[in-house]
C-alpha cells in the first residue's frame, strides 16, 4: 500500500504577553495531538467540520534525512513475554525491546470514564501491573480493569467534593509493593493500594502536573507545568528536592516523564533542555539544549521534549519537535552522534536500531550507533485523501510481535514491518487515538478519544 500526501506542517501559538502561570494554561496544546488548526479548534472552541476544499502547506517542513546507500542489516532480538507495562515507557528508561504478541484481534472494550473532549483531553498512557490495567481518563478518574476479561475491579475519583477545578493533564505510575500513584492536572499526587483502589496517602504538589510520575529508588520524579523536575518519596509523599529548567515560551499538554537508570534522573522540557540529574540529590550532572536555531516560523521553533527519553546502556536517546534527534553519553551528556530530525513521539529502541515517528508523519529506522538511515515510511498527513479531513498525528511506534504499530488522530491503527518499513495492515478505531498505543501480556491497548480502553490480542 502507498500513499502520496502532500506535505503539511503542523504549527503552535507563541505564548501571550500575559503572567507566566495563566499564559502557560492559556496556551497549553495536547502533546498526543499535535496536528495542527483542526486540533486547536477542537480545544479552545466548539467542535466543528473542517472547511471543504485542499489543504497546502504554508510553513516548511523539517529537514529531511538521507537513507543510507547500503545501510547495515536490521535485526534485533527475538520476541520475549513483557509481563508489565508498570509506568510510562514500561520501565524507568523506557526501553523495551521486541514484545511477543501472538496476534492482533479485538478481545474487549472497557470505558474509561470521561473521553476527550472541549477543554479536557486523556493525557495518560495506560499502566499494566498485577494482572490490572489502570487507566486515568480526562477528568482524573482512576479505573483498573481485568487483563483477560475487561471486567471493572474498581474506580477512584480524585477530585474531591469541595474542588471545582476543571483537570487537565496527569497520569501514572505503580512500583513493586503493591502501590499506585496518581498525579492529576489539579495539582495532586495520590498513593492508592493497587488492588483495591483504596487511598494510602495524599499531597498537594503546589502545581499542576502534565507528565505521569517515574518510579525508581523509593522516589518519584516527576514534571510540572512551570518546568520543573521534582521528586518525592514514595512512601509518604514527602518532597525530597526540585530543579527548575528554563522557562519555555509555549506550554505544552503532556511533559515527558523522565528517565532513570544509574542513579541519574533525565528530563526533557518545553524549552529543549534536556538535563542529567542525581537521582539521590537533584544535583546537575550536566544540561544539553535541543532547542530550535532555525530561524523559521514553523513547529521546528517549538522546541519541547515531549517524547520520552529513553536510555540503553550508557546511552540516552531524546528527540524534540526544534528538530534534533540525539544521542548522549548518560555520564558525560556528550553528544555521540545528532541528526537534523524533529518529532514528538517516544523514539522505540529494539536491539540496535530505533524507530521513530518525525514531525513530517514520516517513521523512520536510524541505527543506535552512528544515526545512519536505513528506511523511512511516509505516513498519511490528512485524514481524507488529497489533502483534505485533518491533519494527521501519528502516536507511536511501539513493536509488538514483530510489527511496529501506530494509532491516529483520525481513528486508525497501522502496523509497519520493521525491516523494510513496508505498510502491512491498516485499521479503524472507534475513534481518535488519545495516547500511543502500550503492550504487555501479549495484549496491545489503545485508549481512543471516546474514552474506550480497546485490548487487542
Amino acid at each position: 500500500m502507498t500513499f502520496r500526501i502532500r506535505p503539511a506542517h503542523p504549527y503552535a501559538r507563541n505564548k501571550a504577553p500575559t503572567g507566566k502561570r495563566s499564559a502557560m494554561a492559556l496556551l497549553a496544546l495536547s502533546t498526543v495531538s499535535l496536528g495542527g488548526c483542526s486540533m486547536l479548534d477542537s480545544w479552545f472552541a466548539a467542535d466543528k467540520p473542517p472547511l471543504p476544499g485542499r489543504r497546502e502547506t504554508v510553513l516548511p517542513l523539517s529537514d529531511v534525512l538521507p537513507v543510507a546507500s547500503s545501510p547495515p542489516a536490521i535485526a534485533f532480538p527475538t520476541d520475549a513475554p513483557l509481563q508489565n507495562w508498570s509506568q510510562p515507557g514500561a520501565n524507568p528508561a523506557h526501553h523495551v525491546d521486541n514484545v511477543a504478541i501472538k496476534g492482533m484481534t479485538e478481545v474487549w472494550t472497557a470505558q474509561v470514564g470521561s473521553g476527550s473532549g472541549y477543554r479536557q483531553k486523556i493525557t495518560s498512557t495506560p499502566i499494566v501491573k498485577y494482572n490490572l490495567v489502570y487507566t486515568i481518563d480526562s477528568n482524573a478518574l482512576v479505573r483498573a480493569f481485568d487483563v483477560k476479561t475487561g471486567a471493572m475491579a474498581w474506580e477512584f475519583v480524585t477530585q474531591q467534593e469541595d474542588d471545582r477545578s476543571t483537570n487537565i493533564g496527569g497520569g501514572l505510575t505503580s512500583d513493586d509493593t503493591g502501590t499506585l500513584y496518581a498525579v492529576t492536572g489539579r495539582g495532586d499526587l495520590i498513593a492508592l493500594d493497587a488492588a483495591k483502589g483504596r487511598q494510602k496517602w495524599r499531597v498537594k504538589i503546589g502545581v499542576p502536573s502534565r507528565s505521569s510520575p517515574t518510579y525508581a529508588e523509593g522516589k518519584l520524579f516527576l514534571t510540572t507545568l512551570e518546568q520543573q523536575i521534582v521528586a518525592f518519596d514514595a512512601s509518604n509523599g514527602k518532597k525530597l528536592w526540585s530543579h527548575q529548567a528554563s522557562e519555555a515560551d509555549t506550554s505544552l499538554l503532556g511533559d515527558p516523564a523522565p528517565a532513570y537508570a544509574d542513579g541519574l534522573v533525565i528530563g526533557g522540557f518545553g524549552s529543549g533542555d534536556v538535563i542529567g540529574l542525581r537521582a539521590a540529590t537533584g544535583s546537575v550532572v550536566w544540561t544539553d539544549s535541543i532547542a530550535s536555531a532555525s530561524g523559521r516560523t514553523s513547529l521546528s521553533d517549538l522546541s519541547a521534549v515531549t517524547g520520552l527519553p529513553v536510555i540503553d546502556g550508557n546511552q540516552v536517546y531524546v528527540i524534540g519537535l526544534g528538530g534534533q534527534f540525539v544521542s548522549l553519553d548518560l555520564r558525560t551528556g556528550r553528544r555521540l552522534w545528532e541528526r537534523p530530525a524533529g518529532g514528538g513521539q517516544t523514539p522505540w529502541l529494539a536491539g540496535d536500531w530505533l524507530f521513530a515517528t518525525l514531525t513530517s508523519q514520516q517513521v523512520i529506522a536510524i541505527s543506535r550507533n552512528d544515526g545512519v538511515v536505513a528506511w523511512e515510511t511516509q505516513l498519511p498527513r490528512w485524514s481524507k485523501a488529497n489533502n483534505r479531513g485533518e491533519r494527521a498525528q501519528w502516536f507511536g511506534p511501539i513493536m509488538a510481535g514483530y510489527r511496529l504499530v501506530l494509532v491516529s488522530n483520525y481513528g486508525k491503527m497501522i502496523t509497519l514491518n520493521p525491516v523494510s518499513g513496508k505498510i502491512s495492515s491498516v485499521r479503524d478505531l472507534s475513534d481518535a487515538a488519545a495516547v500511543p498505543p502500550i503492550v504487555a501480556q501479549g495484549t496491545v491497548f489503545v485508549i481512543t478519544a471516546d474514552g474506550l480502553l480497546h485490548a487487542y490480542r
